[in-house]
């Protein structure tokens, strides 16, 4: 039988008449009552649930007066192994500071590293969220009220983030790509070359590679933001656009004078890119993304729909506003018109499950 009080579990060993307090944090049991009498009932010892009568009248139970004088006993004992445990853990620091005199000035610059990693932990941390108009939102994420608005300097614009360390990056007047972090100061410029003209940006989180597309060279390419290198992919392109990204290809759309669009895919895992033909559907569509080598899935006036090259479309949902794909599973939001929520939904397209 188990009752609670404070942080101590109480227990009731039926087999020995013992009334047993034993304290999780320590490991610590100790004998509060014995008695002759074997004890299977809660209500026998009622007095050291806080939560007040059992509702039990029997002999076993104690009278107001014992329960009031134990209540004060074991708050004297839990003040005193409270004290004790407060000047064992002084003890214990004394004898750490005398060990670091010892040692020398080693200790003490961990020790203000550390204190300088816990005083920023303490500290708002923040988000950028690019919304889909492409404005750059600032967001507490202890407290996602708590948000503004990031100014983009004027010049600049197709803001991407890196979720995996909440960078946000932005192109400047076409040309240079800027990379801004919540917690320094400052940005830092990774300069193209000149002469660009950068008119799409996708980010690849699992590779970490900055995809870009460059309209007045002609190529498209990425930056490594493990090491800022940057890698032209392909060339000879007319304007192109890149529109989608996975760890093996890339979704490019091309406009010829006349401003007919034609989309194919550009492999980027390999020392010798390859061209490919992609799925005529995907031409004029307000969002693509790369299910698996071969398979695609589109977002087209509000119609989701996944297509695989020489087959048919296949309508996955509608009233979707967004969606992005991780590993395979495609997720995205659906806000239906007789609605004022939104759906996350998570689809698997192996499955058809939702």
């Amino acid at each position: 039988v188990v009752s609670t009080q404070s942080t101590e579990s109480r227990g009731i060993n039926a087999e020995y008449g013992e009334i047993v307090a034993y304290q999780p944090s320590t490991g610590e049991s100790r004998v509060v009552e014995e008695t002759e009498e074997e004890i299977s009932d809660v209500s026998a010892f009622v007095v050291y649930d806080p939560s007040g009568d059992s509702g039990d009248d029997s002999s076993d139970t104690m009278d107001k007066e014992d329960m009031e004088k134990e209540d004060e006993m074991n708050k004297e004992d839990m003040e005193k192994e409270d004290e004790m445990e407060e000047d064992n853990t002084m003890d214990k620091e004394d004898d750490m500071n005398k060990e670091d005199d010892m040692e020398g000035g080693d200790k003490t610059e961990e020790e203000d590293a550390m204190d300088k990693e816990d005083s920023m932990d303490k500290q708002p941390q923040y988000r950028y969220v690019v919304t889909k108009s492409g404005e750059v939102i600032r967001v507490d994420v202890s407290d996602p009220r708590i948000r503004e608005t990031v100014s983009i300097p004027r010049g600049g614009s197709l803001p991407v983030v890196d979720p995996s360390d909440d960078t946000l990056y932005y192109v400047l007047v076409g040309r240079n790509i800027m990379r801004v972090r919540p917690s320094v100061n400052g940005q830092q410029a990774l300069v193209m070359r000149g002469g660009s003209q950068i008119n799409a940006m996708k980010l690849q989180p699992t590779t970490r590679r900055l995809f870009y597309s460059d309209q007045g060279r002609g190529t498209v390419g990425y930056i490594d933001l493990e090491t800022l290198e940057n890698t032209v992919v392909y060339q000879g392109l007319t304007n192109p656009t890149v529109v989608s990204v996975d760890p093996r290809a890339m979704v490019v759309k091309e406009s010829d004078s006349r401003g007919q669009e034609t989309v194919s895919t550009i492999s980027t895992d390999g020392d010798q890119p390859r061209k490919g033909e992609a799925p005529s559907e995907l031409v004029g569509a307000d969002v693509v993304g790369i299910v698996r080598l071969g398979e695609f899935v589109y977002l087209k006036d509000g119609m989701l729909y996944t297509v695989v090259q020489g087959r048919r479309p296949r309508l996955i949902a509608r009233d979707v506003t967004t969606f992005v794909v991780r590993r395979g599973v495609i997720f995205y939001a659906r806000k239906p018109s007789y609605s004022t929520t939104t759906e996350i939904v998570a689809y698997q397209p192996s499955t058809g499950e939702s």
